[in-house]
């Protein structure tokens, strides 16, 4: 699945008649999980691409460039990147120059082709959550089927605090935090009964989500006996459902959280 989404992703620039000759992978080199995160999707693509890390990378003339150690440089076409669009907007030179920001508008202009595109980060703020209950709760539209669904698989998340003069425990969370960071939790008496300890995110918009308990679990560790919070996540890939995926931490699941191995049995491997 994931050759066939990069296959996709390159052939639809192709027919978008943007150039696709030169494709590179990138990450922070010296972010272990990051980089082979990304040599790793490097190799399961199934493209004509690099590794190539992103301090390498130069803008030039309106185009984005790979900086040889020869000297030479090699356009970039397409670009994957392992690392947020909100921190590349960050990104500066060492004299200041406004890299990241250039790269964007580099995007917008169609002179450089990324994957993920930049509509993923649609996708990725919490804040089209507090959207999809909104409209929800307006009765809007979704169709009646759809209506269920986010009834049924969805928690009440608002873009402002409608909890405080209820008895309802609720979650505040930065729109484009991760890993927990920035994440409060404050229990139906009023009281905040957990929270990260990271200032990270906390400039950021928050929503405002009900709190649902994560079940207890005992789990066997490399380092022996541990009890934890299980908190189970998804993939979609391509739009299409991908794998599962299983974690336990604390009551804010965070980046130190173990990643419990899971598996599904037919039924009759059950028997």
């Amino acid at each position: 699945m994931l050759k066939e989404a990069f296959q996709e992703a390159v052939d639809a620039y192709g027919k978008a008649q943007y150039p696709v000759e030169h494709i590179f992978f990138s990450a922070l080199d010296w972010h272990e999980e990051d980089a082979g995160t990304t040599r790793y999707l490097l190799a399961q693509s199934g493209l004509q691409a690099s590794f190539v890390p992103l301090s390498d990378l130069r803008v030039a003339d309106e185009r984005l460039w790979v900086l040889h150690d020869s000297g030479s440089m090699t356009p970039v076409d397409v670009l994957y990147r392992l690392h947020a669009l909100e921190k590349l907007a960050e990104d500066k030179d060492e004299d200041g120059y406004p890299t990241g920001e250039h790269v964007l508008r580099l995007i917008a202009e169609g002179k450089l082709a990324i994957v993920n595109p930049p509509s993923g980060f649609t996708a990725q703020t919490k804040a089209l959550q507090a959207l999809i209950w909104n409209l929800h709760e307006a009765g809007q539209f979704y169709s009646a089927e759809e209506h269920e669904v986010i009834a049924t698989y969805m928690l009440p998340t608002y873009l402002e605090n409608r909890f405080t003069d209820t008895s309802i425990p609720y979650v505040i969370k930065p729109i484009y935090g991760r890993e927990g960071s920035g994440v409060t939790i404050v229990g139906s008496d009023g009281n905040v009964f957990s929270e990260s300890g990271e200032e990270e995110y906390l400039d950021q918009p928050m929503v405002y989500q009900q709190y649902i308990e994560l079940p207890s679990i005992h789990i066997e560790t490399l380092k022996g006996q541990s009890n934890g919070r299980l908190l189970w996540g998804c993939f979609l890939i391509s739009g299409k459902p991908s794998a599962v995926i299983a974690r336990v931490g604390g009551h804010i699941t965070n980046n130190i959280s173990y990643y419990l191995p899971a598996g599904i049995l037919e039924k009759e491997e059950m028997v």
